[in-house]
């Protein structure tokens, strides 16, 4: 099954909900939807960054001041990848402090000239896949936490989010058509057990 960036990171979602999380897309210019999130448990707010690859690396780019883009604006990283285990897909959460400590060793113990937007790449697990240049340091092993999920509940996940996304414009077409705020409708949909035959 071939998993797209959009499901991928859909399953960050997934991941933080099963954890107690409410998860929000927080909408930012230039940035993919669902590549932003926030995460309420409680008195507990989150912002997130959310990464996908499809050769279990990371890739981060180097700001002004020394500083690596996104991970000073978000408490945590969560980056999706496909697992090593057939047929399933692996999330993995960093805190941005850990991250920015493991790449600033990167650079210093391989010596790379950290330059303004140019990516540095670091590999999830100790052998790299084929073909890629990313170094090799284990970063799976700093993750605060993780989890595996079947290819097969992406589906379901992606159905889920149709329904979602299918009764929230139906709620805003009717309550403009009627003059309301959306929050005065309520959308009850119903499957009936009898089929109707045309007149």
């Amino acid at each position: 099954m071939a998993i797209s960036r959009e499901q991928l990171r859909d399953v960050a979602q997934l991941a933080l909900r099963q954890r107690g999380y409410e998860a929000k897309i927080r909408t930012t210019p230039g940035v993919a939807p669902g590549a932003r999130l926030i995460a309420v448990k409680g008195k507990t707010k989150l912002k997130i960054a959310v990464r996908t690859s499809q050769r279990r690396e990371l890739g981060l780019v180097p700001g002004a001041e020394g500083r690596w883009k996104t991970l000073s604006s978000v408490n945590w990283m969560i980056v999706v990848v496909p697992s090593k285990s057939p047929d399933h897909v692996e999330v993995l959460c960093f805190e941005s402090k850990t991250l920015i400590k493991a790449f600033d060793n990167v650079v210093r113990e391989h010596q790379l000239t950290r330059e303004t937007d140019v990516p540095v790449f670091v590999a999830l697990d100790p052998v790299r896949s084929k073909g890629s240049t990313a170094r090799g340091t284990e970063l799976k092993a700093l993750a605060l936490w993780s989890d595996e999920f079947e290819t097969k509940e992406l589906g379901r996940e992606s159905r889920a989010k149709q329904l979602d996304q299918f009764i929230a414009r139906v709620t805003r077409e009717f309550a403009d058509l009627v003059g309301v705020g959306p929050e005065r409708v309520i959308v009850d949909l119903r499957i009936s057990s009898e089929v109707k035959k045309p007149d």
